[in-house]
């Protein structure tokens, strides 16, 4: 037990409602409120959104008709697709794609190179056309995408991965490794896309936030005025 008086509820709330009347204490209610409202519904705008990772083996046929050399049984050469399952409208959500050929080799005199194209409906997609990778060695070949949808909804996709035996000069032999469906959900909040939200949330949070602070400024230096007023023993007209 502490040897001061501790300052029960009742005079805490007496304490209080001397600086502010009931009045002022709902406004102020309401506003700390908003505050926090818009905070959660901010944050709430930068979860990240969960995601489907797919490894695909490659089929043989791709082998055989490229007249690529197998690899060892123990070598499977792969696709990797990284696709998120949901997508704010009007927000950036990334697609990646991964085409790993360790354990084979071209036949002599060509090149592989990896081709990547990103077929999306109802949103932008950057960077947009065929997006060519060169397979050296054991290194596997990229690609990587921005969606911005601006569709709410189902949106489907599908991504085409080929293979390009590349010969001498511009000469080219072209090999469909897969094309991948896909599909992502657009969401929004009350039909406003992400962007707006935030920029609504961030004004209503900063006004809010102004007026409680300049508002309990006011009252304080307001009560501290009725005190030495009062201490002074001048009456108020």
């Amino acid at each position: 037990m502490s040897g001061g008086k501790k300052l029960n509820k009742t005079k805490a709330d007496r304490l209080f409602l001397n600086i502010f009347t009931r009045r002022e204490v709902v406004f102020l209610s309401t506003c700390l409120f908003l505050v926090l409202l818009t905070m959660l519904i901010l944050a709430m705008t930068f979860l990240p959104a969960e995601r489907s990772v797919q490894k695909i083996i490659i089929a043989d046929r791709v082998f055989d008709e490229a007249n690529l050399i197998k690899p060892p049984e123990a070598i499977k050469p792969y696709v990797e697709i990284n696709t998120p399952l949901s997508a704010r409208m009007g927000d950036a959500s990334e697609i990646k794609a991964q085409l790993n050929m360790a354990g084979l080799t071209a036949p002599a005199g060509e090149n592989m190179v990896a081709e990547f194209y990103l077929d999306m409906d109802g949103s932008q997609t950057s960077p947009d056309g065929n997006i060519l990778y060169p397979i050296l060695g054991e290194y596997p070949a990229e690609a990587q995408w921005q969606i911005i949808p601006f569709n709410n909804g189902s949106l489907d996709g599908t991504l085409w991965i080929h293979l390009q035996m590349v010969i001498s000069g511009e000469d080219k032999r072209q090999f469909l490794i897969m094309a991948y469906p896909f599909s992502v959900e657009s969401t929004n909040f009350a039909g406003a896309s992400a962007g707006l939200v935030r920029v609504i949330c961030i004004i209503i949070g900063v006004l809010c936030f102004i007026m409680v602070l300049s508002f309990t400024i006011h009252a304080w230096a307001m009560n501290i005025k009725r005190n030495r007023i009062k201490h002074n023993n001048v009456k108020v007209p």
